[in-house]
């Protein structure tokens, strides 16, 4: 079941990701926050009380975490590319996790 959650989660925020990054990232003007890694893991739990509650990795190596608080609602969508530079995709606030039954075996999401 949790497998399953994670699953879910990480589909959602892989979709965002790349409807952001199609959209958003492309348009001129618009600003990239980006950093080391640790730098910016660091930023999200101490300003904001984020850890990490799901990864997943695209097909050119990229790596896209969402970060929330479930204390204070905010969330925060990384993306880390394979030279370690973590870019802040989107973030926002009202975070929560719903206590969502798996679809049964064999029937689609």
């Amino acid at each position: 079941m949790q497998r399953s959650l994670f699953t879910m989660s990480f589909g959602f925020a892989a979709l965002l990701y790349l409807t952001l990054a199609s959209t958003s990232w492309g348009q001129t003007g618009a600003r990239k926050v980006c950093a080391p890694r640790e730098v910016v893991l660091k930023k999200l739990r101490t300003s904001f009380g984020e850890r990490r509650q799901s990864i997943g990795l695209s097909r050119d190596g990229t790596i896209v975490e969402v970060f929330a608080s479930p204390a204070t609602g905010t969330w925060t969508i990384t993306a880390t590319f394979v030279s370690g530079t973590t870019c802040i995709v989107t973030s926002g606030r009202y975070f929560e996790m719903p206590k969502e039954k798996p679809a049964p075996s064999g029937v689609p999401a």
